[in-house]
């Protein structure tokens, strides 16, 4: 009996390890080459060749919230919210001024032409809590894999300004005034969400949608 037993372990401890690694290969992603495998959506995004070989659960971590302890996340995670809300508010402003003209060029992508739609001033707080929250994790993404993923890729602008906003973070203590650091955040931001289609480094911002 105690050897059937001993058996009876071993195997269980066998189907263990490897269901734990079936569950760890199921996180990195694998390049179909074939087009005809491949359905209309990942054919335009080619998600598969930019994440090819990569462990999709590594990358998700670095778009989580900040730890509990992390104090220095938990400022950028802050400062984030108060640079998208400031902004929003900027747009409600522009309404009770009576400047209707700006809103549709708010809406516009194209910087010599306003848009033939205004920009959406009514916003349930629900809704709007979601975007904040989508910003403050890009921008944590972003100075995460800064350090830690060479396959998110910045221009020489972005990096320098994101190496500026952690020198910055490294500097300050819990009286410091907030301020510096929405001030670069908001630097930041302008400056990711203005990447070129052109430019030579993938846009990080498309990058971390894909995640």
């Amino acid at each position: 009996m105690q050897w059937l037993d001993i058996l009876w372990d071993a195997k269980v401890s066998e189907a263990e390890d490897q269901e734990k690694v079936y569950n760890t290969t199921l996180n990195h992603v694998k390049d179909a080459q074939s087009l005809i495998t491949k359905t209309p959506w990942l054919r335009h995004t080619r998600w598969e060749e930019t994440f090819a070989g990569k462990d999709m659960s590594v990358l998700v971590k670095l778009t989580e919230g900040p730890g509990r302890h992390n104090h220095q996340e938990r400022r950028v995670w802050d400062a984030t919210a108060r640079v998208i809300r400031a902004c929003f508010n900027g747009v409600i402003d522009c309404q009770e001024r009576g400047w209707t003209l700006i809103p549709f060029w708010l809406r516009s992508v194209d910087r010599n032409k306003e848009d033939t739609k205004p920009f959406r001033m009514f916003i349930a707080p629900a809704t709007l809590y979601r975007y904040v929250s989508y910003w403050q994790q890009y921008i944590l993404f972003s100075l995460r894999a800064m350090i830690a993923e060479e396959s998110v890729q910045f221009n020489a602008r972005q990096r320098e300004t994101l190496l500026e906003l952690n020198l910055l973070l490294n500097e300050i203590n819990e009286t410091t005034d907030d301020t510096e650091i929405d001030k670069k955040i908001l630097q930041l931001s302008i400056l990711l969400i203005q990447h070129s289609d052109y430019a030579k480094e993938r846009s990080s911002l498309i990058y971390f949608t894909g995640v």
